[in-house]
C-alpha cells in the first residue's frame, strides 16, 4: 500500500506531510512523558521485526497479494504513540534506501499505514478489550483493531487518490476497500498470532500489562530468529501486486508513478550481488539494522532529553 511519487498531488501529499509532521511531535512529547528506558531497546527490535515482515508479501485473491503492516502490533506492545515513532522510522529507512514508498508521499503512508494503526489502532484494542477481562478479550481487540486498521488505511489511501484526480471516488474507493478487507484478514490472524504468542513468553511486553513471566529470558532471542528467518524467506515473498499496485494496473493509473529519488537498494536489492536472492536477503539485513538504529536512536534521544530537563 506504499504511495509512489506521482499517484498524488501537491497540495494532498504536501497537506498529509504537515498532518503527519504534527501528530510525529505529539508523539515524541507523548513518548517523552510516559516512555521508560527499558523499552528503547524494544522499540528498535520491533522497528526491525516490522521491516522484515513487510519483505513478506503473502497472496490472496485475484492475483493480488499482501503484507503485514504492523502498526497495531507495535501498538499492542509500545503504545500508540512510542509505536508511531517505530512505523515512521520504518517508512523513513523503505523510502529513503529501498524506493518502497515516495520521498513527497512518505507523510501519506506515516499517516495511511502508521498513524492509522498506532493511534486509531490502538484505541479500537483498547476499547474492544475492556469489554473482556481475559487474554482471549485482547486477543480479540488485536484481532479486530488490526482488521479494521487495515481497510481504513486502504480507504484514506484511496480518498487521497481521488482528492488528488488519479482515479474517480467511486472506482477507486471499492477497488481498495474490497482487496484489503481479506489483506486486513491476513494482518490480523498473523498480529494475533504474535500477540498470542509474546503473552505466553513475555507478556509484561503487552502495554498495559506489568505481570511478568518466568520464560522472558527466551523472548529476545526468539524474537531475533523470527527477523532473520523473514528476511531469510524474503525472496519466497508473493511476486503478485500488492492491492495498490492492482487497483494501479486495473484502473490504468499505474503510469503516473514516478522517481523523485533513485535509491542505493530499489526494490530491496544490493546492487553488484548477482543472486537475485542473496541480494534481497542482505538489502533486507542491512534494512533491519538501519530501522533498528533510528527506532533505538529516537528512543534514546527522548530519554536523553527527558533526563537532561528534569536534572534542569
Amino acid at each position: 500500500m506504499h504511495l509512489p511519487d506521482g499517484f498524488l498531488d501537491a497540495k494532498t501529499w504536501a497537506t498529509m506531510d504537515v498532518a503527519s509532521a504534527g501528530v510525529i511531535a505529539y508523539a515524541v512529547k507523548k513518548t517523552s512523558e510516559k516512555f521508560e528506558d527499558k523499552q528503547v531497546p524494544v522499540m528498535g527490535v520491533v522497528a526491525a521485526f516490522v521491516f522484515a515482515a513487510q519483505m513478506l508479501n503473502f497472496p490472496v485473491l485475484g492475483g493480488t497479494s499482501g503484507h503485514l503492516v504492523g502498526a497495531v502490533l507495535a501498538a499492542v506492545l509500545l503504545g500508540p504513540w512510542a509505536a508511531t515513532l517505530v512505523m515512521t522510522s520504518v517508512f523513513i529507512i523503505q523510502a529513503l534506501f529501498f524506493q518502497d514508498g515516495g520521498i513527497m508521499a512518505l507523510g501519506a503512508n506515516i499517516f495511511n499505514m502508521g498513524i492509522i494503526g498506532t493511534v486509531a489502532g490502538y484505541y479500537i484494542f483498547s476499547y474492544v478489550r475492556s469489554h473482556f477481562d481475559s487474554d482471549k478479550g485482547l486477543l480479540f481487540g488485536v484481532f479486530v483493531a488490526s482488521w479494521i486498521s487495515v481497510v481504513l488505511a486502504a480507504v484514506f489511501t484511496a480518498l487521497e487518490l481521488a482528492f488528488s484526480g488519479t482515479s474517480p471516488t467511486k472506482v477507486v474507493v471499492p477497488a481498495m476497500a474490497t482487496v484489503h478487507v481479506f489483506i486486513g484478514l491476513g494482518e490480523a490472524i498473523i498480529t494475533t498470532a504474535i500477540v498470542s504468542f509474546i503473552l505466553k513468553v513475555r507478556r509484561d511486553l503487552v502495554y498495559g500489562v506489568s505481570e511478568q513471566t518466568k520464560y522472558e529470558k527466551r523472548a529476545l532471542p526468539v524474537v531475533v530468529a523470527i527477523i532473520v528467518m523473514l528476511i531469510l524467506l524474503s525472496p519466497f515473498a508473493s511476486s503478485f501486486p500488492d492491492g495498490l499496485e492492482k487497483a494501479a494496473e486495473v484502473h490504468s493509473f499505474a503510469g503516473k508513478a514516478s522517481i523523485v529519488l533513485k535509491t542505493a537498494m530499489a526494490d530491496y536489492a544490493l546492487p553488484g550481488v548477482a543472486n537475485a536472492s542473496l541480494s534481497t536477503i542482505i538489502a533486507g539485513a542491512i534494512g533491519a539494522v538501519l530501522v533498528f538504529a533510528l527506532a533505538f536512536t529516537a528512543g534514546r534521544s527522548i530519554m536523553f532529553k527527558r533526563k537532561r530537563r528534569s536534572a534542569s
